[in-house]
């Protein structure tokens, strides 16, 4: 089998759209000349442009997160008093405010940990003092995959399959020195003690379908075949510094096969296939 190499990728953020060579496509130009504006369907017809894997994956129900944002609501009414003299419109906007704060500080740390794995992995400088419980056990999980020869062989990249008509970024994705390839997405989750960690850190399904779309770039496009596939998420906990697990996922070609029956839905419901305009 011939060596593995990143397939060619351009730099860029996590976004609903790309073009067929992996760029960024999240913004289009005004016609009025006065900025930019976020990119619609209408947008991506016109110009061919490729679906992120998380933007297919948007049209399915994600019940496990709908229950704990219903959670944080009623948590919020019932300390989000109604004032005198107040409309329920008002109140029902605060009660939501109120309830929106856990998920933006859940969000900001997440993006923390994330952010410095990555420039950790990257050989840069990362806050040590703050978040060196969350990230450090991971880093030397990924030493242990790195020992013996093993390497990254993509980090951050947006990778595109032209094939099924669809792009997306990868966390990373990491050889093995038994020519194994591990394809690893950042999570973070909040944590009960009591919980196990089977319990705590379970892959949702989407989290599986979205790795399994990453990895068959290399294996169907690039021949690596699924044999050497490995999927995970590597979760750290927010709520208990230093709790973390590495959630495998079996399967991943079978995930493949129900990530593409996804995308037959997207398609057919936005009534946009880009298949025959990425050569």
């Amino acid at each position: 089998m011939a060596e593995l190499s990143a397939p060619k990728v351009r730099e860029g953020t996590a976004g609903h759209w790309y073009t067929i060579d992996g760029a960024p496509a999240y913004e289009v130009c005004k016609k009025d000349g006065t900025g930019k504006r976020p990119t619609t369907l209408r947008d991506a017809r016109a110009l061919g442009l490729l679906p992120s894997v998380t933007g297919v994956l948007g049209i399915l129900d994600k019940p496990q997160l709908v229950m704990w944002k219903q959670k944080q609501a009623i948590l919020a009414a019932r300390e989000v008093a109604m004032a005198e003299g107040e409309d329920l419109d008002s109140w029902t906007d605060r009660v939501l405010a109120k309830a929106a704060e856990p998920v933006a500080e859940a969000a900001d740390l997440g993006s923390r940990i994330h952010g410095a794995i990555e420039t950790a992995c990257a050989g840069g400088r990362w806050d040590q003092k703050a978040l060196g419980p969350y990230v450090q056990p991971i880093l030397n999980w990924i030493l242990g995959k790195l020992a013996a020869g093993g390497k990254i062989v993509a980090q951050e990249d947006i990778v595109v399959n032209r094939t099924d008509g669809y792009a997306g970024r990868l966390d990373i994705a990491i050889k093995t020195s038994d020519r194994l390839v591990w394809f690893i997405d950042w999570k973070s989750r909040k944590t009960r003690p009591s919980a196990s960690d089977r319990e705590a850190f379970a892959p949702y399904p989407t989290q599986r379908l979205q790795l399994a779309a990453y990895a068959a770039i290399w294996a169907n496009e690039m021949g690596l075949g699924w044999q050497a596939v490995r999927c995970a998420n590597v979760m750290t906990s927010s709520t208990e510094p230093g709790r973390w697990c590495v959630a495998e996922h079996k399967d991943p070609e079978g995930a493949y096969g129900a990530f593409r029956a996804v995308l037959d839905i997207w398609r057919w419901n936005k009534a946009y296939d880009p298949r025959g305009r990425t050569h």
